[in-house]
């Protein structure tokens, strides 16, 4: 059968924890006064707590005003003693002075026709019936943990309770109902208080109440004929079953959860440091191998500019050699210049001499006995002038003539 889902409005049975505690707790109680009676269950719900009320009643009846829940219990729970109708708080489907007991767990506070709802109560229950009902504490459910509940349309302080139901009934007794987690100490026989001792910042310093302190619901028992006296009782659950162990469960479980997935992180970040420092590793080999490199290429780069000034010093020395030789060949050039004009003066002195020297061959056949001091001179000349030829022949056949030809050049074409 599928299960109804569990929206925190109803209670259902396969929640665990405290909700569980305190709506079994209310139904075991109202369990103990239903023996052989006839039994409304208002509000219902998921049905339940209709069928506990049906293992000790003649005749249950759940009512609520939901069509789903109340098709649900119809299928799940099914007694010869047990029904469940579709109904309203404020319009129950029963005849008048019908039922023996009505039971209604966390109903008021659902709603805010209370007054209708409080008259239907009455309307269906016998004259000698009684009504067993709970609200929420507004002061202490609510106000002092500061906590809202999104279900509850208008919760009442214990005062209003208690007040509302006067108004409906002539006796009325409380009942105080708060989860707690301790021990119990409870007579077997006899008549006795119901003593509670809370414990505050240390034991010696412990309060005693009478009954039990800031609860969190009130049960009223309420009727028309005298209450009889009330007996408290205790609901006891394993310890694993209750809230506090339910919750540090499920915050273990997150924190397990959490460290799985801290570890796994963990790893992935293990894993990727290590691929870090691999990587790391290989950048510094790769950087001490480019450092060497760097070094053996500073060392080059040195020497190259160590020869490079060797270089530039050479060049100036040339430099100053080569303009030093310029200067020389201009002036070797300027020698020449003059040789030249000397040796075409000469030339053609030669010229003039040979053909003189020519004519006076043939003058000297003609006159052989003439002034030998004249012939003298003009060998002499010619001698002088072959000197001269030799002189730049040796010039024209040097190195630094050949060198200084562009020179040369240069220099006649400014000179021209």
């Amino acid at each position: 059968m599928q299960k109804l889902d569990w929206t925190g409005e109803r209670y259902i049975p396969e929640v665990a924890g405290d909700v569980e505690l305190e709506h079994l707790h209310r139904y075991k109680v109202a369990q103990t006064y239903v023996k052989h009676k006839i039994v409304l269950d208002l509000a219902c719900g998921e049905g339940y707590g209709s069928n506990l009320l049906a293992m000790s009643a003649n005749q249950v009846i759940g009512v609520d005003i939901d069509q789903n829940a109340v098709s649900h219990a119809q299928k799940k729970y099914q007694k010869t003693n047990l029904s469940y109708l579709h109904g309203d708080c404020s319009r129950v489907p029963l005849a008048d002075n019908s039922v023996d007991i009505v039971v209604s767990f966390e109903t008021i506070e659902h709603h805010d026709q209370h007054l209708e709802m409080m008259g239907e109560i009455k309307r269906v229950m016998k004259a000698d019936g009684l009504c067993i009902i709970s609200s929420p504490d507004k002061l202490e459910y609510s106000e002092k943990r500061g906590y809202e509940n999104k279900f509850h349309v208008k919760e009442l302080y214990k005062e209003e309770f208690f007040t509302l139901l006067q108004s409906y009934f002539k006796y009325v007794q409380l009942s105080a109902q708060r989860l707690t987690y301790g021990s119990s100490i409870i007579p077997e026989e006899g008549e006795a208080s119901f003593l509670t001792f809370r414990k505050e910042s240390n034991f010696e310093n412990t309060n005693q109440s009478i009954s039990l302190p800031n609860p969190h619901y009130n049960i009223a028992f309420a009727s028309d004929l005298e209450v009889t006296t009330l007996i408290g009782s205790t609901f006891e659950v394993k310890l694993e079953e209750s809230e506090q162990v339910i919750r540090l469960e499920a915050a273990l479980t997150n924190t397990n959860l959490h460290n799985t997935d801290l570890i796994r992180q963990l790893k992935l970040r293990s894993e990727s440091a290590e691929a870090v420092l691999d990587d790391l590793v290989d950048t510094q080999e790769k950087y001490h191998k480019l450092s060497e490199e760097l070094e053996d290429r500073t060392k080059w780069a040195m020497g190259l500019d160590e020869s490079l000034s060797n270089v530039r010093q050479d060049f100036e020395r040339l430099n100053k050699e080569y303009q030093a030789r310029t200067k020389w060949a201009i002036s070797l050039d300027e020698s020449l210049s003059n040789v030249r004009q000397d040796f075409e003066r000469l030339n053609k002195e030669y010229v003039a001499q040979k053909l003189a020297l020519h004519q006076s061959h043939v003058q000297l056949e003609e006159l052989e006995n003439r002034d030998k001091a004249f012939i003298e001179v003009i060998i002499e000349r010619d001698r002088q002038l072959s000197l001269a030829h030799h002189a730049i022949t040796s010039i024209e056949a040097s190195t630094i003539w050949r060198y200084s030809s562009p020179l040369r050049k240069l220099v006649a074409k400014f000179r021209k």
